[in-house]
């Protein structure tokens, strides 16, 4: 449904027809119910005059012709309480009905009125609606051929046009936006005086006059207040002299914008009307653009502007730059910094000195100390170019700067040297990273060669035990052909099974190791009493020390400490050191302690006083590639791969392992895991 049609839905009739008509609705039933049908009882009779009042549209007369219906009915109901052939209880029942039927029909009436009205104001609002969008496509318009105008204007206007034609292109173009009757001038200044350079709508006479004092002009007036000024009518100022077409009437409205090119006023751009006018915001916005665009052909033409502006240009490009630049005089008599070359050295920007006397900066290139003659910035002013040259500079501190320099001749148009310009930039970090890669590149070269023996050296120690298992493998078949050798082959039995279970914990280790390199296995964190599991898993070892004629003493922790960890690798490292302790010594003592430091970190201690490590091997004793060649294997067994195991579990808890030996006094490993593991 549209607008138009809810508004004429809505349209009801006068008060004085709708009081009529509802009188004239009353009488007739009146009449009828309590005259013509006084004993018959007809719902239908009340319902269809309370529909036909829905057509004033008029709740409070719905609600009234409702009530008076109601009474009516009442009234009826008494007076035909003895002539009535129904029972009592009908005659009621009857009556409520009605009184039921008359209120649904009141209410339904009264909804659709109520309807109505909110389609009424809905229509109203979509109306006005209507309008404002209507009124905005207008103004959008009136904006989008502005836009095409000042569009073409911009396309017009080229690098090659004079300033006349520049000019007359703006002020034809005002005309176009502003009204035909309108003029437009282009004024600008001339010492005391404004001159009209360009103009437009002044007839084919031209203006009265093209020169005028700024005192009393207007557009000396905009000149003056380096803004935009409109007069609606020229009483406004008095005082300013009026612009007249030669042979004609003057204008008596005014609007100008002045043209500013850098910090100056150079002129304004004024619109005239000969009526009075009252200027809009959209045509002061309009002259202020157009007068921009008149200011920018100014400063276009200017030579002189030009060069200041790349001049301050250039210098805003070294001054932001974030490497050294060093310039110098054609006698050398001044130094110039700016500001990062200013910042590194610790220089002032500009130093009025000979170069003898320049801050003190001493030089050193691949060969030593260069003398201060040598110095690039001083070499280009002999004609010297120096190009990706690097040089540590010490500087008054004792800093060393490591730079990459470039340094050459400034010349002017006839080839003669006016000075000298050197960059640099502070490349320490680089230098620093390419030497941390180098040194990691020997790391992994070193490491790849470390890696190769390690695999030749575990290739070399499953093919001796291969080698051994195979060879027992015949001894037996030769023991089982050979009665008088069955007896041995017991004793052959026992050597396959050691020898099978080095190689098994042999491979075991080096794949365990293999899987701690590859990534960062889960952890199965569990909740243990410290003290008892230490005692349980110090007690395997008992055995083999009490073999060796050990003492073997552990120092169990405070009971009530309890620890969240891996118990499974956390038994494999205590292990590994245990084993390591007992196997390397063979008189004295292995002792385990374990407790807590001052930041509740877990500190495990395995001492012993077995043949110690030299010095010069704590660096590697973690190392696997190192281990394998530790010649201490072949008399004790095992992989020799534990340490390195036991340093990369470690490091997986968050923990540290370390060691502290002296050769000959024996060796403490000792390593650490987190206080967040720790409670209790």
């Amino acid at each position: 449904m549209n607008v138009a049609s809810i508004r004429s839905d809505w349209h009801r009739p006068s008060l004085g027809a709708s009081i009529l008509f509802c009188a004239v609705l009353t009488a007739l039933l009146v009449w009828l119910r309590l005259v013509i049908f006084q004993h018959a009882s007809v719902g239908i009779g009340y319902s269809l005059p309370i529909v036909l009042v829905g057509w004033t549209r008029r709740r409070a007369f719905v609600w009234g012709m409702c009530a008076i219906f109601v009474a009516m009915a009442a009234t009826k109901f008494v007076i035909n309480v003895h002539v009535s052939a129904l029972p009592e209880n009908q005659r009621i029942l009857n009556f409520l009905l009605l009184m039921g039927d008359l209120l649904v029909v009141a209410g339904i009436v009264d909804l659709v009125i109520r309807r109505q009205a909110t389609f009424h104001l809905r229509g109203q609002e979509l109306h006005r609606r209507e309008q404002e969008l209507k009124m905005s496509n207008e103004g959008l318009l009136e904006r989008q051929q502005t836009m095409e105008i000042l569009l073409k204007l911009s396309r017009s206007l080229t690098v090659g046009q004079s300033r006349q034609e520049i000019f007359a292109a703006i002020a034809q173009t005002i005309r176009l936006l502003l009204g035909s009757t309108a003029a437009a001038a282009l004024w600008e200044a001339r010492g005391q005086n404004v001159e009209m350079t360009a103009h437009q709508g002044f007839g084919k006479n031209g203006p009265q006059t093209l020169s005028a004092p700024r005192a009393g002009s207007f557009a000396g007036l905009v000149m003056e207040q380096r803004k935009s000024v409109a007069l609606g009518t020229l009483s406004q100022r008095p005082e300013l002299m009026p612009e007249r077409i030669r042979q004609g009437e003057s204008f008596n409205a005014m609007l100008g914008a002045p043209l500013i090119s850098g910090p100056d006023v150079v002129g304004a751009l004024v619109v005239y009307s000969p009526q009075p006018r009252g200027w809009t915001e959209s045509d002061v916005s309009l002259v202020e653009s157009l007068a921009a665009q008149a200011s920018v052909s100014i400063a276009a033409t200017s030579l002189v502007e030009q060069l200041e502006d790349e001049h301050r240009e250039l210098q805003t490009i070294v001054d932001a730059v974030p490497f050294g630049i060093l310039r110098t005089d054609a006698r050398a008599s001044r130094l110039i910094c700016n500001p990062a070359a200013a910042a590194m050295l610790g220089f002032p920007e500009i130093v009025q000195a000979q170069s003898q006397d320049w801050p003190k900066m001493t030089l050193i290139g691949p060969d030593g100390e260069i003398p201060q003659g040598r110095n690039p910035l001083l070499r280009a002013l002999r004609g010297e170019v120096t190009a990706a040259m690097e040089l540590d500079l010490r500087l008054a501190d004792g800093e060393i700067l490591s730079t990459l320099c470039n340094a050459a001749p400034i010349r002017d148009r006839s080839g003669a040297i006016t000075g000298a310009i050197s960059a640099f930039v502070d490349i320490s970090t680089h230098r620093s990273l390419r030497e941390e890669l180098d040194r990691r590149r020997r790391q992994t070269d070193d490491a790849s060669s470390r890696k190769s023996r390690f695999l030749t050296a575990v290739c070399h120690d499953i093919r001796n035990p291969a080698s051994s298992i195979n060879l027992m493998a015949e001894l037996l078949r030769r023991s089982a052909r050979d009665p008088a050798q069955i007896a041995e082959i017991p004793e052959i039995a026992n050597e396959l099974e050691r020898t099978s279970n080095s190689l098994v914990s042999l491979v075991s280790d080096a794949l365990e190791l293999v899987r701690l390199d590859l990534g960062r296995p889960e952890l199965n964190e569990t909740e243990i009493e410290l003290g008892p599991w230490v005692e349980e898993q110090c007690s395997r070892f008992q055995p083999l020390a009490q073999r060796k004629n050990l003492e073997f003493i552990v120092t169990s922790p405070d009971p009530k400490i309890c620890l969240r960890i891996d118990k499974a690798k956390l038994s494999r490292v205590l292990g590994i050191l245990v084993d390591n302790a007992i196997k390397f010594t063979h008189r004295g003592e292995v002792r385990v302690e374990t407790g807590l430091m001052d930041d509740r970190t877990l500190r495990f201690d395995v001492t012993d006083t077995g043949i110690g490590i030299a010095a010069d091997a704590l660096a590697s004793i973690f190392d696997e590639f190192t281990q394998l060649k530790n010649p201490q294997r072949a008399k004790t067994g095992g992989s020799g791969l534990g340490l390195a195991i036991a340093r990369r579990i470690v490091e997986l808890m968050d923990g540290k392992l370390e060691v502290a030996s002296e050769l000959g006094k024996g060796s403490t490993f000792s390593f650490t895991l987190p206080a967040s593991n720790v409670f209790g």
